[in-house]
């Protein structure tokens, strides 16, 4: 079968698209493209190119991190931006610059033992603390990119220990927040390396897409222009798919899972980006082939309503939340609705091309819609058929049970309704714990009873029960 190789998808989508190479931000350096040409080699060969993509992608994330349009802020907060308290905010910056220094470190040592690299890291950081001047480096390095990585290890360094005083302030103002960033960003731009490296978006060291059918989809079409807007999409799908493995990595083992909010908002930032250039410039390159253009308009349609889901109603002030749980619970299903959107997204544009392509054929853990409703339902059937058991029990003391049955729905099933029906769910959930007698528990769960069933006829019309048997 023709296709483009698998490692040179991204490649591909350059050479198509000459422009997209240059730096976007300063004087490019000299001799630019070799320098990091022979940087990758070295880090190919010292196995640490998902270091590199990992700092690249927190540095992004700490960039974005900055805009109040990407922060899931309430109309509220937004309203009183400058009296709002920025501590949490802060700590969730200092534990990213946390991971980036450990990465830089990573990349930076010779192998696995980097016990000398990381007593020069101790001294450094004891001399800055005191105020010592720092010894003078007796080597220079060759690589541009190399020393880069010197550099931001150094601001880093420095960036952490003026956080951690921040931290230790009772109130830290919005001024001072974005004044921090500032600080950051104006470090990090000022290195020509570092900037090529963040402008230059997508790198075949590591935007690989090696699935068959999307390398058919894109070498088999008719035009280069079409040819290019198809790897731009698919390669703009898989890197947020890639932000989103970091976030999954972290769930079942870090503990502070705030700082994922910086990759959140990342994301958010690349979603409206990605939207606008499909409704402008995709849409437009596929005008004579209908059902194409058709899916695309689709398929924003839908991702504007996961990403709804996600950043107004799941992760809603997320940095200001307190219990453990609750972070773990809404950073679970923001990440799953994400994850699902953008699977759903890729094998529906496979599918306007090539019908009889599967999800499972591009994507090992896809769940389909099919799957998902059946779920949903037989998880309603459960919550409705215990709501109709309180009745019969009648009984005060089960409150709490009937409590459990319900937070248990929506922290599994409640993401597989429609959006609109999430607030009328938790309106629902409110008014039951405020209960406190049994006439009015009896009246709240008769009216959620017939909500309930209302739901189930709702979904019984989906399209995939048609012909569908279910025990």
């Amino acid at each position: 079968m023709n296709q483009i190789p698998a490692n040179q998808i991204s490649d591909f989508f350059l050479r198509l698209s000459p422009d997209s190479t240059q730096p976007l931000r300063g004087e490019k350096p000299p001799k630019v493209e070799s320098q990091l040409e022979a940087w990758f080699k070295d880090i190919i060969a010292t196995k640490k190119v998902e270091n590199v993509f990992e700092l690249e992608v927190w540095l992004r994330a700490i960039d974005r991190f900055f805009l109040i349009e990407n922060q899931p802020f309430s109309q509220e907060i937004i309203r009183n931006i400058t009296v709002k308290d920025f501590s949490e905010e802060t700590r969730i910056l200092k534990a990213g610059v946390e991971r980036m220094g450990h990465i830089v470190c990573l990349i930076l040592s010779k192998g696995d033992a980097s016990y000398s690299r990381f007593e020069d890291f101790l001294e450094s950081n004891i001399n800055r603390y005191y105020g010592i001047r720092p010894k003078e480096k007796l080597v220079r390095r060759d690589n541009g990119f190399a020393e880069a990585m010197d550099l931001l290890g150094e601001a880093l360094s420095d960036f952490r220990l003026i956080l951690g005083d921040m931290c230790k302030l009772p109130k830290i103002s919005f001024h001072s927040f974005l004044s921090a960033g500032r600080l950051l960003t104006r470090e990090i731009n000022r290195n020509g390396y570092l900037t090529y490296l963040l402008d230059r978006k997508f790198k075949p060291y590591y935007d690989h897409i090696s699935n068959p059918y999307i390398c058919r989809a894109i070498y088999e079409s008719d035009e280069s222009s079409n040819k290019r807007e198809l790897a731009r999409l698919f390669l703009e799908f898989f890197r947020i798919l890639r932000y989103l493995e970091f976030i999954g990595r972290d769930l079942p083992r870090e503990p502070y899972l705030k700082k994922d909010l910086l990759l959140f908002c990342l994301i958010r930032h690349e979603i409206r980006h990605l939207m606008r250039h499909m409704h402008e410039t995709s849409i437009k390159a596929f005008e004579t082939q209908t059902l194409v253009r058709e899916t695309i308009d689709a398929i924003v349609y839908a991702i504007e309503m996961e990403a709804k889901k996600v950043f107004v109603f799941e992760l809603l002030n997320f940095s200001d939340s307190q219990s453990g749980d609750q972070i773990k619970i809404r950073a679970e299903n923001a990440y799953s609705i994400l994850k699902r959107g953008f699977q759903e997204a890729t094998v529906t544009l496979v599918q306007a091309i090539y019908p009889d392509v599967r999800g499972e054929e591009i994507f090992d853990t896809y769940v389909t819609r099919q799957s998902q409703s059946i779920q949903l339902r037989r998880d309603l059937n459960v919550l409705f058929e215990q709501v109709r058991a309180f009745f019969v029990k009648r009984d005060l003391e089960e409150t709490g049970n009937m409590i459990r049955y319900i937070v248990d729905f929506q922290q599994s099933s409640l993401k597989y309704l429609m959006y609109k029906d999430w607030q009328d769910f938790d309106l629902f959930l409110n008014e039951i714990k405020k209960a406190k007698t049994l006439p009015a528990m009896m009246s709240i769960l008769h009216k959620f009873e017939t909500y309930l069933a209302s739901l189930l006829i709702e979904i019984g019309k989906r399209s995939v029960f048609i012909n569908l048997s279910l025990e």
